[in-house]
């Protein structure tokens, strides 16, 4: 994990669950799957795990990120 690190400049849990975001923001722009769905088909292990973790990476919630991307 410090090779990894010292690779990529972040640790791995935060490239994995930076993945993850990435996924579901795919997901949110391109379907219209519940966020539960998403939150699931994207990784997370549970809707609170996700909602967490987006609005950590995104600075703005799953539901706001999907109203501003459908506009």
């Amino acid at each position: 994990m410090r090779q990894f690190r010292k690779a990529t400049g972040v640790t791995l849990l935060k490239y994995i669950t930076d993945l993850r975001v990435s996924c579901a923001q795919r997901l949110m722009t391109t379907t219209d799957m519940k966020l539960i769905d998403i939150a699931y088909e994207s990784g997370f292990t549970s809707p609170g795990q996700f909602y967490a973790s987006f609005k950590r990476a995104t600075d703005t919630s799953p539901a706001r990120f999907r109203r501003s991307v459908r506009r």
